[in-house]
């Protein structure tokens, strides 16, 4: 079960892939703070190229959710 993200740092988007048997439904990207900056309800069976284009530069924490489990990863906005 891997959850690949590139590029990271990260300009304007970043690519994210997952195994479509992970059943990823949601994401979710929080600053530091734990604010919510960005959610998205309709993803790919097995990836999502996704605009971080309205980020501030810094560091975010990618949370990816399903019916049976979450990832989370740090992802750096340059």
């Amino acid at each position: 079960n891997s959850i690949s993200m590139y590029p990271n740092p990260a300009g304007d988007s970043v690519q994210i892939n997952w195994n479509q048997d992970q059943g990823i439904s949601q994401l979710e990207i929080f600053d530091m703070l734990g604010k919510s900056v960005l959610q998205l309800d309709s993803l790919g069976s097995d990836g999502q190229l996704i605009s971080v284009a309205q980020l501030k530069a810094g560091i975010y924490i990618v949370k990816l959710s399903g019916p049976q489990a979450s990832y989370t990863s740090r992802l750096v906005k340059r």
